[in-house]
């Protein structure tokens, strides 16, 4: 989904795959979603691999 305004969303069209990594594998919660200066968007989120060490997590739009 996308949004303009980070109220409204707007589902999209098509399918997003992404195979993850190790880092992630457990669990991914948390999402905090920014407005990047190129207009881009940077989601900061909590991330917990299979062993139990949690991280913070980053993922950028690419559009």
């Amino acid at each position: 989904a996308f949004s303009q305004d980070g109220l409204k969303w707007t589902k999209n069209p098509g399918i997003c795959i992404d195979n993850g990594g190790r880092w992630d594998a457990a669990k991914a919660s948390e999402p905090c979603v920014i407005d990047l200066p190129d207009g881009r968007f940077r989601m900061f989120y909590e991330a917990c691999d299979m062993e139990g060490r949690w991280r913070i997590a980053s993922a950028t739009a690419v559009t």
